[in-house]
């Protein structure tokens, strides 16, 4: 593990120049795309990294475009993710000596980025401490059921929905109260550890969306909960023994991207990937994870988070959201989804969706240095086989807002429900 640390913190810039030689090829010749560019849009090979690893988001981008653009960027001072998700961005920065800040709405991805980025940035001592408390509790017996379970708000909602088997909860219960029991880095590393082990131990798996397993699923070995979270945990402590301290640091700013403090300024690098207008629930797919922290106390709870996201799916359409902006060029979009979707929220999706990102690029855009760089991950859609060109529209809105565009680079070859042709981008802009 500390090899792959050191080679990516101070080794050879292999991600860059491998993606620099992409980017001076044109996308539509016939060999495509190379497969270092395609890499950077997808949480894929953040799987093997230290601390990254620790919570898998399916949506998420790959922590080598962040390094990518930090070390095309050398006189980066503040970098900054106004979709902070689990930590990629400010996670990245902080290992590469940068000062970061990122926003995020989802109760449980503030607190799994905080604690990644405390772990890789705490000190050797603080390291070593939680190491030994946390394998000093692995060594003692499965925990038994904690007296207040039944207050816990996983139990009220596994009762009707049969989220986890009985002992799969009692045993995941036992973790989570053992862990409060612990202070300090320990404390919050265990916690984590439990709730990343929930899914796995569970009725129900993530697959884009969170659904319930099948028949099939359900036949298939799967770890019990006390093996996932004694797994879980010696992943972690492996991490926190073999890889280098980050010398940065990273803060949460806000919780809505569309209202960062009036204090908060002077960013010169944003890398960020923003809800894909696609239909998924961004919220209710972490609603194990929340009920397990009590971040919720039901899943009504998850109305409220979904009210103060960008509107990027279906269910996140309510009376509740603000009456969104009218933009031509998505109007005209909208205008023919009013005329054939299957689903009337769809169009209000659409318009809300571009309404809000406006609201985004444009407070981003407030509080950038002259001459700094937004780089957005995203891609495009297909509704009632109607296309929705997102990274167009966005590059519109942004320009309209005050960003210049620098270029846009396709990453990725994606496929809609229909087998229509969507691709993945990268959108440059740059404040002037």
């Amino acid at each position: 593990m500390a090899a792959y640390g050191s080679a990516w913190l101070t080794g050879p810039d292999r991600w860059a120049n491998s993606f620099m030689a992409y980017v001076s090829t044109d996308p539509s010749q016939a060999h495509g795309i190379a497969p270092e560019a395609e890499s950077l849009g997808v949480f894929k090979a953040n799987r093997d990294a230290p601390f990254h690893r620790w919570v898998h988001l399916t949506e998420g981008f790959s922590a080598k475009l962040v390094a990518q653009e930090l070390r095309r960027r050398p006189d980066v001072v503040c970098t900054y993710d106004p979709f902070g998700g689990t930590g990629t961005t400010p996670l990245v920065a902080a290992e590469m000596g940068q000062t970061a800040a990122w926003a995020e709405v989802n109760p449980y991805l503030q607190e799994a980025a905080r604690i990644k980025i405390a772990a890789a940035c705490a000190h050797i001592d603080e390291r070593e401490q939680a190491i030994s408390t946390l394998l000093e509790l692995l060594r003692e017996d499965e925990p038994p059921s904690p007296a207040h379970a039944p207050e816990s708000p996983i139990v009220a909602a596994n009762i009707s929905r049969n989220f986890f088997e009985p002992d799969a909860l009692a045993d995941l219960l036992g973790w989570l109260h053992r862990f409060e029991s612990l202070s300090g880095l320990a404390r919050r590393i265990g916690l984590l550890a439990v709730t990343t082990s929930a899914i796995q131990s569970s009725n129900m798996i993530r697959a884009t969306d969170l659904r319930r397993r099948t028949a099939r699923e359900l036949e298939r070995k799967r770890s019990s909960a006390c093996e996932a979270v004694r797994e879980r945990v010696r992943m972690m402590v492996d991490d926190l023994r073999e890889t280098p301290v980050a010398s940065g640091s990273a803060v949460l700013v806000s919780a809505d991207a569309r209202t960062l403090p009036d204090d908060f300024g002077d960013v010169d690098l944003v890398v960020t990937s923003p809800p894909y207008l696609n239909g998924t629930n961004y919220c209710r797919n972490t609603k194990l994870e929340l009920l397990l922290l009590g971040l919720i106390r039901d899943e009504a709870g998850l109305a409220d988070i979904r009210s103060r996201s960008v509107t990027a799916g279906i269910n996140n359409v309510s009376k509740r959201i603000p009456e969104p902006n009218v933009i031509t060029p998505v109007e005209a979009i909208a205008t023919q989804l009013d005329t054939c979707t299957y689903d009337v929220r769809i169009p209000k999706m659409v318009r809300a969706y571009f309404s809000d990102m406006r609201i985004v690029l444009r407070e981003t855009r407030r509080v950038m240095r002259p001459g700094g760089q937004l780089v957005l991950d995203i891609g495009d859609s297909r509704f009632a086989g109607v296309h929705v060109d997102a990274p167009e529209l966005l590059s519109v809105i942004a320009q309209e807002v005050g960003w210049e565009l620098e270029g846009v680079e396709t990453i990725r070859h994606r496929v809609a429900r229909d087998g229509s042709p969507l691709c993945q981008k990268l959108l440059r802009l740059c404040s002037p």
